[in-house]
């Protein structure tokens, strides 16, 4: 430790407490000028110091004044995802994943045993995984953010709510400085991390933050990463955002549709997906709907199956996430049955312009099997079931009320009045 000259007696000089010249970091010394403060005296002298190494303890202490627990709401107020956040500014600024706020509705931050509400997103990028929201506070402590290149084998620290574990210190060290995943700058390190470490720091042994824990590898004995906090800088800050807002501005129609399945639907034995579903039953057919997500091919969709009176079966999948061209890919099926036993099928799949597909529309064929003769009848009856199809959409945006029409989906030019 370097403490400073107040007096050289050989000289008479008398030095002030010193002016930083060079700021110190966690890779290089900084510079003190001391100056003599006799009246008449130009003479100075300069020396080098060293940000203070802390201790695991000590470093402890200091961050839980600038780390606290993310909680993140949906629609009806039920919580989402818990993590972990840090104050970067004393009015509030808070860093976390991107991931830890994608999909939330409301969401607050509690720190030292208050709780806030999160009143804007300031800045966000999903593909470095990082945002920055502000919530209303004054003179809070604030995090210190080293952006300086760091090294394999440094001790870092990682704090953060581990499965809702309040304040859960770990200890390691970096594995690897610098690995590129995806064009984005990560630091793996093995200080343990799990669940609800999202957005926490990763800190050094001088009480900086050198990234933000954001991923593990299941599985695997440590290989935990953090964002580089250099990605900070690639941050772009546009219009301040409500949570609301930028969950409208961050989500497709389709991705709306998928967190309501997820959160309003159940896993179905027999679709083996989850569904919201609604059975009907008519003259002459017996139908199920359904808003289906299959999780394997992470594709969201309007199904309908239906029985006519003579056994035979339609059923129509029309996926609502549009490919590159705008079009919504759908898929047709026609099972026909004598005396209870299957004779035989047809199929087909294909696209729909929503832009142009109304209930007068018919359906062309992408392939097609099957007798001639059923041609004409095929096309009606898909017809029939893709309008159904649309018809059950409008209804549950309807019934739901989370902010989206038909239109929503491309279907502009669609006739209403059914």
């Amino acid at each position: 430790m370097i403490i400073a000259q107040e007096e050289i007696p050989s000289a008479g000089h008398k030095f002030d407490l010193g002016l930083i010249t060079t700021s110190p970091t966690c890779q290089a010394e900084g510079e003190k000028t001391y100056r003599c403060t006799v009246s008449g005296c130009s003479y100075s002298y300069k020396e080098a110091f060293s940000l203070p190494q802390y201790s695991a303890t000590e470093l402890y202490e200091k961050s839980i004044e600038w780390v606290g627990e993310i909680n993140t709401y949906d629609k009806n107020g039920d919580e989402l995802a818990l993590a972990t956040g840090f104050v970067i500014s004393s009015d509030g600024k808070i860093v976390t994943n991107y991931h830890v706020l994608d999909g939330a509705l409301s969401a607050d931050f509690t720190i030292n045993e208050k709780t806030y509400e999160i009143t804007s997103v300031l800045a966000y990028d999903a593909d470095i995984d990082l945002v920055v929201v502000k919530i209303d506070a004054e003179n809070l402590s604030a995090a210190t953010i080293c952006k300086e290149s760091v090294h394999v084998g440094e001790t870092v620290y990682a704090i953060g709510s581990s499965r809702g574990m309040t304040n859960t210190y770990s200890q390691g060290i970096i594995s690897y400085a610098n690995r590129e995943i995806d064009g984005v700058s990560h630091i793996q390190h093995d200080a343990s991390i799990t669940n609800g470490n999202s957005g926490g720091p990763l800190i050094n042994s001088y009480g900086e933050v050198i990234g933000i824990n954001s991923w593990l590898l299941l599985d695997s004995q440590n290989l935990n990463f953090a964002v580089f906090s250099g990605e900070l800088d690639n941050l772009v800050y546009g219009d301040p955002l409500t949570v609301e807002e930028f969950y409208k501005s961050t989500r497709t129609p389709a991705d709306i549709l998928v967190d309501l399945i997820l959160s309003d639907g159940e896993y179905d034995e027999e679709f083996e997906n989850i569904v919201i579903k609604k059975e009907y039953e008519f003259t002459g057919y017996n139908s199920l709907f359904a808003l289906l997500y299959d999780y394997d091919i992470e594709t969201v969709g309007v199904f309908l199956c239906r029985y006519t009176n003579s056994g035979d079966l339609y059923a129509t999948f029309i996926s609502l996430d549009p490919n590159e061209n705008g079009l919504l890919e759908y898929a047709a099926e026609y099972r026909y049955y004598s005396y209870d036993e299957y004779i035989g099928y047809n199929n087909t799949s294909g696209y729909i312009d929503p832009n142009t597909f109304t209930k007068y529309s018919t359906l062309t064929y992408e392939e097609y099997d099957g007798a001639a003769s059923h041609r004409n009848t095929l096309l009606r009856e898909y017809t029939k079931n893709a309008v159904d199809c649309v018809n059950w959409l409008k209804w549950c945006l309807k019934t739901y009320d989370i902010g989206l029409t038909i239109e929503d989906f491309g279907f502009t030019a669609y006739d209403s009045s059914k």
